[in-house]
């Protein structure tokens, strides 16, 4: 079985020989610094200007990150770094460089509010911002490595839209102007589909749908049931058609909104960030993730080994991986254990 395979089937809930270990595209928000330096050699070190100005927008580069984040970790997959930020940029969104130890986020937000759902454009994979170094990077991985599972990665309609206007005024028109946000949501969800369909046809084989702003703490189960779901049912179901397999990752405790995802989520597959609920999602779905980001930089390779193992025995989780992503001072011997327990499974 070649891990592309094993994935796959592991997503559908199928048999494998060992549990896959995988890092998910775009929530591979930074990279350990032993991974940087073995590809990134800049003149005076690497700074946030340089990710934003240069290694971003050069599929060669990412791609070899990729590869490397994968080869030196262990991973069992492909999926790019640092484009959380892709789409909300295309929309003429401003991007603010952090620390090297955190993620790029927006700072600038172009619209005011759902009520401007006509000014959103209509995106165009090929050439608009950063979409194209994204297709083209995964066509060369796709091309590279034509036996590893690949990893694309859409950032869901809600959490997209918290990039593009204030997080306040969206929830608040969930409430006050339900019919704008839901055709702000719908014409954010059409160009998600299409970037969506250009990733996979370059060779991805599952779609991240990421989706951190939509918590049980945010919105609570009505909204999430009424303004999150029925979006992230589209972009799902747009990528079964185009032959794919889709994981929505849920941040935050899920207690609260699991009758909700069991009764109206169309996805087999969720990623979690915290154990609460998982014992009522597992009957339903299959789980990935298992071991928390923080966990990942704070504890020790010993700790990170016992996680992981107590995860695929008992918790529930048939694919490892670090679900909120990670950062450049996550320890590289983690990451090492955590890839290690697909084999002590096996």
């Amino acid at each position: 079985m070649t891990r592309r395979e094993r994935l796959i089937e592991a997503i559908k809930g199928g048999g494998v020989d060992r549990v896959p270990v995988i890092a998910p595209a775009g929530l591979v928000s930074s990279l350990p610094s032993e991974v940087l330096e073995a590809v990134l050699v800049v003149p005076g070190g690497v700074s946030p200007e340089f990710f934003a100005k240069d290694f971003g927008r050069n599929p060669e580069t990412l791609a070899d990150l990729s590869v490397a984040l994968s080869e030196t970790a262990g991973f069992e997959s492909l999926g790019l770094p640092y484009t959380v930020t892709v789409e909300s940029e295309a929309y003429g969104g401003e991007t603010e460089c952090g620390p090297l130890t955190s993620a790029a986020r927006p700072y600038e937000y172009p619209y005011i509010g759902p009520e401007q759902y006509k000014n959103l454009p209509e995106l165009n994979p090929v050439k608009d911002g950063r979409l194209p170094v994204v297709v083209e990077t995964l066509r060369r991985l796709r091309s590279s490595h034509p036996d590893m599972p690949i990893v694309a990665d859409i950032v869901a309609p809600v959490s997209l839209a918290t990039s593009l206007m204030d997080t306040g005024a969206l929830f608040k028109s969930f409430l006050k102007a339900p019919d704008e946000a839901r055709a702000f949501l719908g014409k954010l969800t059409d160009n998600s589909i299409s970037f969506m369909k250009a990733q996979l046809r370059a060779g991805a084989d599952v779609v991240f749908i990421t989706d951190p702003a939509s918590t049980a703490d945010n919105l609570g189960p009505e909204l999430f049931g009424e303004f999150s779901i029925p979006f992230i049912n589209r972009l799902s179901e747009a990528a079964v058609m185009e032959g794919a397999k889709p994981v929505v990752h849920i941040c935050g405790r899920t207690e609260g909104l699991a009758s909700v995802i069991i009764d109206k989520l169309s996805a087999t597959c969720i990623s979690l960030d915290s154990l609460s609920g998982r014992k009522l999602l597992s009957n339903k779905f299959t789980l990935m993730g298992g071991v928390s980001s923080s966990s990942l930089i704070r504890d020790t390779p010993a700790e990170i080994s016992a996680l992981a193992l107590e995860a695929t025995k008992n918790g529930g989780f048939s694919i490892l991986a670090p679900p909120c992503g990670l950062s450049r001072g996550v320890p590289l011997e983690n990451l090492k254990a955590l890839t290690r327990v697909s084999g002590l499974k096996g």
